[in-house]
């Protein structure tokens, strides 16, 4: 049964087991014998079944759900994971995101395994002193190599170069 009308869902009265309302393109309603409605997806991402909820009604309405729903089909039709899109997004919204921990990241695996401590030091104090200040706490993926241009533009002007292993100076 397609969810035709806001009002529909409102109206739709609990059971003593929970049961689903189907919306269409994988949306549906899961009514819980409490009373509680929320949102959730099924789907198909490379052969494998992938599931979300989008939320409790009436926080998340019909049409907002059907937003999600159109958001997570249409990264599906282009060969996108939703399940990494979705992680991708929390973890912008978290800060977890950010140019900065994700720099953080990265220094750490390498530190740890591939260079020397001083070596591992000084990197971490260039990205604290020429990047961070600039775009450390903005989400990677808004960060655009124009940018990136003129945050090494700026570190240029300063006197170090970024050539070879003196990349980035002191």
């Amino acid at each position: 049964m397609n969810l035709l009308e806001a009002k529909f869902v409102a109206d739709v009265k609990s059971k003593e087991k929970v049961f689903t309302e189907r919306d269409g393109g994988g949306l549906f309603l899961v009514v819980e014998p409490s009373g509680k409605k929320w949102w959730k997806y099924r789907g198909v991402f490379a052969g494998k079944e992938t599931s979300f909820s989008f939320g409790s009604f009436p926080d998340v309405a019909l049409a907002q759900a059907r937003k999600q729903r159109d958001k997570v089909n249409s990264s599906i039709a282009n060969g996108i994971n939703p399940a990494a899109m979705r992680k991708a997004e929390k973890a912008t919204k978290t800060g977890e995101g950010s140019f900065e921990a994700v720099a953080r990241e990265w220094h750490e695996k390498f530190s740890k395994v591939e260079w020397s401590v001083s070596h591992s030091k000084n990197i971490l104090i260039r990205l604290e002193k020429h990047i961070f200040p600039w775009v450390g706490g903005r989400p990677i993926n808004q960060i655009y190599p124009l940018e990136m241009r003129e945050v090494f533009t700026r570190i240029e002007k300063t006197g170090h170069l970024v050539l070879g292993d003196n990349y980035l100076g002191r």
